[in-house]
């Protein structure tokens, strides 16, 4: 299956990326390793030394530059071979790996693995992970042995929240709640709103606590390939949004292979 690759996708959460350390990860079939350089900015270049093929990330970082584990061959923050111990010293022009574009941004490093231009207005709009002021964020990963549109097609259906999330995001009276779904610009946009239903869990236990009915509204919005934003909340029956609370679900699916995904998730 080919993977859209001319677009943004998150590799990791900003935080993954250690000073002095290496982190490895396969996206949409490719191996990259990333690190951070002296000024503290990420590299991502391809994480195969174009001599034996090992690993770059089974190597060591010198100053800004990756050492291969084999040979002792060392890379620059470009993928270029800079340093070569042996013999003459002479370096091959072949001898340089793939850099991608890389934009650390929202908590998160999204880097472009397509070969046409890459462009920072491209990247979805995660701005609310950057109001920290009087919010609290919790941050979470798992490696899923799903192809990633498949985890698209479960974030999108709003209609299984009822009964696979009962009690705790769902309630029985939300069955017969409309689903809207609208085209806006490039993304897809699902609404359900759902008045006078009983509190689902999470929303009793974090702002209510008092068992009575609720309006309530659960929107979902794709931003193409592999991002998506949930809006959801509830608030006293004709009620106003703001007299309750509500919280923001950040769902990001990156392809690993075909059959994984990386799953990085907020609230």
């Amino acid at each position: 299956m080919p993977f859209i690759k001319n677009a943004w996708y998150v590799a990791c959460w900003a935080d993954d990326v250690k000073p002095n350390e290496m982190f490895a990860r396969q996206l949409l079939g490719e191996q990259v390793v990333f690190y951070r350089n002296a000024a503290g900015e990420v590299v991502a270049l391809q994480d195969r030394c174009p001599h034996r093929f090992i690993p770059l990330h089974r190597g060591k970082l010198v100053d800004d530059k990756i050492e291969c584990a084999y040979h002792g061959l060392q890379f620059d923050c470009t993928g270029k071979c800079v340093k070569n111990p042996h013999g003459d010293g002479k370096i091959p022009a072949a001898a340089r790996v793939k850099r991608y574009p890389l934009v650390e941004k929202h908590r998160m490093i999204w880097i472009w693995m397509g070969e046409e231009p890459a462009t920072e207005d491209t990247i979805p709009d995660y701005s609310v992970m950057d109001n920290t002021e009087g919010f609290q964020t919790s941050f979470g990963y798992l490696e899923i042995p799903a192809n990633y549109l498949l985890m698209g097609e479960n974030l999108l259906d709003l209609s299984h929240i009822t009964y696979l999330h009962d009690g705790y995001l769902g309630s029985p009276e939300q069955v017969g709640a409309d689903q809207v779904v609208e085209e806006v610009g490039n993304e897809i946009h699902c609404k359900r709103w759902m008045p006078n239903v009983s509190i689902p869990g999470i929303f009793d236990l974090l702002y209510r606590q008092d068992g009575k009915p609720v309006d309530m509204w659960t929107n979902m919005r794709w931003l193409p390939p592999s991002c998506f934003l949930l809006d959801t909340g509830a608030h006293e029956v004709g009620g106003q949004r703001e007299d309750y609370g509500w919280y923001y679900g950040i769902h990001i699916l990156t392809p690993e292979t075909e059959k994984t995904t990386h799953y990085h998730f907020a609230a």
